[in-house]
């Protein structure tokens, strides 16, 4: 944290003296009396009487009156520039600089740059006098046009003024920190002989206003402690600004202990600068102190302080200070906006917003931002896209890049990923921003592959990623679990770019690893990170141990989380489903009894929908909607209509009826143990009864056992206007009044209804089929299954209410073990008898691969059972069997043929001079000589092929030390998909291959690659080399930059083939023209991807080609689609002809391939 400086004795803050008037005491003036009077004139009629008595008298053309008359006519209001070139033309001595200053500033205050600029051309091409002022009024017209600037530095650096004028000096250094080129304007700056407390000023509020205050403290430390200069009120302003933007207290009060020891008084843009700088640094009553002292406040002064309440979270009295607002401006509406839309309150931001528009104030940039902001959270498409067609289209308002970054995260998030990408697409002036905002969107819907491809197109375009952009990139990849590039992306972002992984990077690469079940490795980066993880990287470990029922890590990730922060609600959630994946019940309830006694409460679970630009909030169980009642049962419809999987059986809680707290009883004994593994007997046709006790009674239900005044007792809903209407209704049918022995049930059809007596808990959210094969089970006359089926899992999705301190002790530890009277079990042999009358299914024994049975008399044991599928593993096994002897001999022979199989030599070599030779050598000797082996050839002729090589190097050597050359490095794959890094040299005499280095295995740095490229300078000669030529990947603008360091002499250029390669792509992808080139490239490949439409084709094109190979990739593309234009004739002559038809590759084809022709 930067220090507060030791501050020198302050000077008295005084103020400003008055203009010098020009000097009376000229000779001129005391010899003739015209002059003295025209110091004293007042009016444009005078002016012009007086001109004429100087004319007269032949003054007129001299400098001394003719420079007053100019001033006079330029800087009046309104300017007479007209009169003043007049007078300017009738200056016979020639106009001096000042003449030429004043009638530029002149054309300044007229509001016309472009004529002050043409002046300064015309000045420096007649090789006119300039000065200091000259070259302020030229950069103030250049920054005014938006023309280029550089020239007017080059311009006073030649004359001189950058080292001696600081006036001059100080116009170029606010020159560059206006157009945020700080590193241009330090650079200046510190090239300046005389400084003074502007020109420290103009720095510090540059690196201020451009997001770098903490080098604009170091700034204002040097000035006042190293250099003894006192700042002025805009440097204190400036460095308010900055101690602000760090939010250290320390730091602005050391600004404002100077400005009390400065003695002066303070103006209302100092205390305004005071209110902000003490809100951003979070101390609200040192900003209302200031506040309250200040005897004059504008509109800036209550924003401000608003802002100040704002930023602390205080927004009722920053409202109530809003509403105290005498004329707001919209500054003022857009501060409110803001701070709703900062503080997760977005329904009050769009409020706001809509109170503004009605008050007639026109929103700014920031504005829509914050609105644009607002919307995404509440997902609001309508309400953004009324925006981007009121205030955009209809209002043809230029984006800015910060406002498209709004409007592409808005789309994104609400749901709109195509209007994000056309609006990313449309954008000229994309930043870093823009790109990490599209590539957060990708994947956060599911998007991966376009994320990682938008990412390297990223990278391509020479832009450096930031710590956001990897956030976005592992967070595709997350998404998508592609695990590989994860790693690979997350080990880059350091060796690469040297961007150190935060928090956030941790979280990511965790919760990428935890989703595809690597949890020891996940685990292991939360335990390696620097700083410890935090409550997002711990969350995500718990979360994927949740999913991939992990108790060990998941339990030390919740300790983890626990420590950090005990009162959420949602690690003990988390861990309980982990625990009751596992079946640990006791582990379940005791979590439930820890949430208790620490008094942690469950959030309702919120959700939002938007309908008819309305947007529509519901928390878990809320029944304050005027639709509630219709709302729950749709819940129940879509939750009854999904498609269940799985063995268990979720309920859905949702309040049929008006008593709600009671319907919720059944749920709070669901999550503990009674109600896992009891048994299910049918109660009846078109229902299930759940069976806790054991006994297979309908009046002996857990609630017997919680009946008296010591338990939660409830009255019974007896309503005979209810009616089980749906299927898969859970429910409690009453035993009768006042008494609570009742039986649970589940009804298996609509329009179910037992005696009007009935308590209805919710739906069946999960595992209905499961229930179904249940009550396909055999029973005997009770309607008791002979098996003893017990449910497995039961899991109730919501419970808004806590249980009395006592129903833990009295609700049973387990679920009692009664049985039926009669239970077939596994172990039974297959003579087993049941019950007269009684038909089920029995399992063949004998073979385990038997799955699906008839349904056979189970007393009739000797009854064949046959399988109606896979036949059973024993008939597999045969089969196998039998076909092993062919396999093997179809091995061998296939062996038998590679050992046979001979390399033949090519037909081609009769052709060939060097066979020839040899063929006549081997005649020579006669029969019986052995030849050669490729070990005796192969290390002779490459010596002679590298003689070969180096010997034509040589004849290029001379031309390159007297001409120079430039290196060309570029990577290559080979076959074998190896990454090879050639290294070549051009000069006038052609491209010369230097050396290649296989980098497989190493990552292509730019400290890798200045390296290698430095070696290749070093081998060839320093001297001798001019450029580096490259693309422009931004690994390869990092090793420029170190080349630059230590060559500075040699250049790096990027590679104008890459370039125009880069250009043809972009082209090539806009939609009218993509489209076309689609077309063309299917039907080549169509064409050449088949001999017969090959020879088709050339038969009618005459042998003529219609692809041709262009200088670059993409390049082919627009040299094919011109060789297709040029033979279109030829080629709608093909697909209507008869051999064309012939063909069998064309038939199914043709249609499609005609409507490109034509």
């Amino acid at each position: 944290m930067p220090s507060p400086p030791t501050m020198p004795s302050p000077p008295t803050l005084a103020p400003p003296s008055p203009r010098p008037a020009w000097n009376t005491n000229c000779n001129l003036v005391v010899t003739h009396p015209l002059l003295s009077v025209l110091e004293s004139c007042a009016s444009f009629r005078r002016l012009l009487q007086l001109q004429a008595l100087l004319t007269v008298s032949g003054l007129a053309s001299n400098r001394f009156p003719a420079s007053r008359l100019l001033a006079f006519c330029a800087l009046s209001d309104p300017p007479r520039l007209a009169h003043a070139a007049a007078v300017l033309a009738q200056c016979t001595e020639g106009p001096n600089a000042y003449m030429l200053a004043t009638m530029m500033r002149g054309f300044l205050r007229a509001g016309k740059p472009t004529h002050a600029l043409t002046l300064f051309r015309r000045v420096l091409r007649d090789r006119l006098a300039v000065d200091a002022r000259t070259i302020v009024f030229a950069v103030k017209a250049a920054a005014t046009s938006s023309s280029p600037t550089e020239a007017i530095h080059c311009v006073a650096f030649k004359r001189g003024f950058i080292g001696q004028s600081v006036l001059a000096g100080n116009a170029l250094v606010h020159m560059y920190t206006s157009s945020m080129l700080l590193p241009d304007a330090r650079k200046l700056f510190d090239e300046m002989a005389d400084r003074d407390v502007v020109s420290w000023t103009t720095l510090i509020d540059g690196y201020a206003r451009g997001g770098l205050p903490d080098e604009a403290w170091r700034v204002f430390c040097r000035m006042v402690v190293a250099e003894s200069v006192w700042p002025n009120e805009v440097t204190l302003v400036a460095a308010a600004s900055a101690a602000g933007q760090m939010g250290l207290l320390g730091l602005g009060r050391t600004v404002h202990q100077c400005i009390v020891e400065s003695g002066g008084r303070m103006s209302v843009n100092l205390e305004n600068a005071l209110v902000d700088m003490f809100g951003k640094c979070g101390c609200v009553a040192a900003a209302k102190e200031v506040f309250d002292g200040m005897p004059i406040k504008d509109v800036y002064s209550w924003t401000s302080m608003v802002s100040a309440y704002a930023k602390c979270g205080d927004l009722e009295n920053a409202a109530k200070l809003f509403k105290e607002i005498p004329n707001r401006n919209v500054v003022s509406w857009s501060c409110m906006v803001a701070a709703y839309s900062h503080a997760n309150m977005p329904d009050e931001a769009i409020r706001i917003f809509n109170d503004m528009i009605a008050a007639g104030v026109e929103p700014i940039d920031a504005t829509l931002v914050s609105v644009l902001s607002a919307c995404a959270q509440l997902c609001s498409l309508d309400v953004g896209t009324w925006l981007y067609d009121t205030y955009i289209v209809s209002h043809k308002v230029e984006l800015t890049p910060n406002l498209s970054n709004a409007f592409i995260d808005m789309f994104a998030k609400c749901g709109d990923v195509g209007a994000a990408s056309r609006l990313f697409s449309n954008m000229e002036d994309k930043n870093v921003v823009s790109w990490n905002t599209m590539i957060m969107a990708h994947g956060l819907h599911g998007q991966p592959e376009e994320a990682l491809h938008l990412f390297q197109e990223f990278k391509g375009n020479g832009i450096l990623p930031d710590e956001a952009t990897y956030i976005g990139v592992l967070s595709a990849c997350s998404h998508g679990g592609l695990v590989s590039e994860g790693r690979c992306h997350f080990k880059e972002m350091k060796i690469v770019y040297g961007i150190e992984p935060r928090a956030e990077h941790y979280a990511c690469m965790i919760d990428l690893l935890g989703k595809v079940g690597l949890l020891q490795e996940a685990f292991e980066v939360a335990r390696s990170m620097p700083v410890g993880a935090d409550e997002a990287g711990w969350g995500a470990l718990l979360n994927a141990c949740r999913m991939h029922g992990n108790v060990e890590i998941g339990k030390c990730a919740a300790d983890k989380l626990a420590g950090l922060d005990p009162s959420d609600s949602g690690i003990y959630v988390l861990m309980s489903q982990i625990y009751a994946s596992k079946s640990k019940w006791g582990q379940v309830k005791m979590l439930r009894t820890v949430m208790r006694d620490r008094r942690v409460k469950k959030n309702p679970g919120c959700s939002s929908i938007e309908v008819d630009g309305k947007c529509h909030e519901f928390l878990v169980a809320d029944v304050s909607h005027v639709h509630s009642e219709d709302i729950y049962a749709a819940l129940g419809n879509i939750y009854l209509h999904s498609k269940a999987e799985g063995s268990g059986v979720s309920f859905y809680c949702g309040p049929c009826t008006q008593f709600l707290p009671q319907n919720l009883e059944f749920f709070s004994i669901g999550e503990n143990e009674v109600l896992q593994c009891v048994s299910v007997p049918q109660g009846g046709e078109g229902f299930l009864g759940t069976n806790p006790t054991g006994t297979g009674t309908d009046g002996d239900s857990v609630y017997k056992f919680l009946y008296g005044d010591q338990a939660r007792f409830f009255d019974d809903e007896i309503r005979p206007e209810l009616r089980h209407s749906k299927t898969g209704t859970v429910a409690m049918a009453s035993a009768g009044e006042n008494c609570n022995a009742s039986q649970f049930y589940i009804t298996l059809r609509d329009d179910m209804d037992y005696l009007d007596k009935h308590t209805v808990f919710g739906m069946v959210a999960k595992g209905f089929d499961m229930l179904t094969k249940i009550n396909e089970a055999y029973v005997d006359d009770k309607g008791r299954p002979f098996k003893d089926i017990r449910n497995k899992d039961t899991h109730s999705l919501d419970d808004l209410f806590y249980d009395p301190p006592r129903l833990a002790e009295l609700i049973p530890e387990n679920s009692h073990t009664g049985k039926p009277h009669f239970e077939m079990t596994e172990g039974q042999s297959e003579t087993a008898s049941a019950p007269e009358g009684v038909s089920g299914l029995r399992r063949n024994s004998d073979d385990v691969g038997w799955e699906y049975g008839v349904l056979v008399d189970i007393n009739k044991d000797k009854e064949e059972k046959n399988a109606k599928k896979c036949q059973g593993m024993k008939t597999t096994k045969e089969k196998l069997l039998e076909a092993q002897e062919k396999c093997k001999k179809a091995l061998d022979e296939a062996k038998r043929k590679r050992e046979e199989k001979t390399v033949p030599i090519s037909f081609n070599a009769c052709d060939n001079d060097e066979f020839k030779q040899m063929c006549e050598a081997t005649g020579q000797f006669g029969p019986g000589i052995e030849p050669p082996t490729m070990f005796d050839l192969r290390g002779r002729l490459l010596e002679e092929e590298y003689a070969r090589t180096k010997s034509l190097l040589q004849e290029r050597e001379a031309e390159k030390m007297k001409n120079e050359c430039s290196i060309m490095i570029d990577a290559w794959s080979d076959k074998k998909r190896r990454n090879i890094m050639n290294v070549c040299t051009n000069c006038a005499d052609g491209t010369s291959f230097i050396s290649s280095k296989e980098m497989s295995e190493m990552l292509h740095t730019s400290e890798v690659i200045f390296e290698l490229v430095d070696k290749a300078i070093e081998d060839f000669g320093p001297d001798d080399v001019v450029q580096v030529v490259t693309d422009n990947a931004s690994n390869n603008m990092g090793a420029k930059k170190l080349l630059h360091v230590k060559r500075p002499h040699i250049f790096w250029t990027s590679c104008a083939t890459h370039t125009i390669n880069l250009m043809l792509q972009g082209i090539g992808n806009m939609p009218r023209f993509k489209k076309v080139i689609d077309q063309a490239k299917a039907f080549t490949i169509f064409v050449y991807g088949h001999t017969r439409t090959l020879e088709c084709m050339r038969y009618f094109t005459e042998k003529k080609e219609i692809v041709r190979p262009g200088v670059t990739r993409f390049a082919s593309n627009y040299l094919t689609l011109d060789n297709i234009q040029e033979k279109k004739d030829q080629l709608r002559k093909m697909v209507v002809h008869s051999r064309w038809d012939s063909l069998k590759d064309v038939k199914l084809k043709k249609r499609k391939m005609s409507q490109q022709l034509y």
